[in-house]
């Protein structure tokens, strides 16, 4: 893992969902990322976001 990678955390996480009619691409998922110290100090606006799908 790179130290950039490395220095990320999982903030939040969405899969698919059939039950719940969401679907993200082919069965993908979202996904936001904080730094420690931005999330330490509630700098959600430094969050960033990117998705997976199949």
């Amino acid at each position: 893992m790179s130290d950039e990678a490395g220095s990320w955390v999982l903030l939040a996480q969405f899969d698919s969902e059939d039950a719940a009619d969401m679907m993200w691409g082919d069965a993908g998922a979202l996904y936001w990322l904080i730094r420690p110290e931005d999330l330490a100090e509630r700098r959600f606006k430094r969050a960033i976001f990117t998705w997976q799908c199949s």
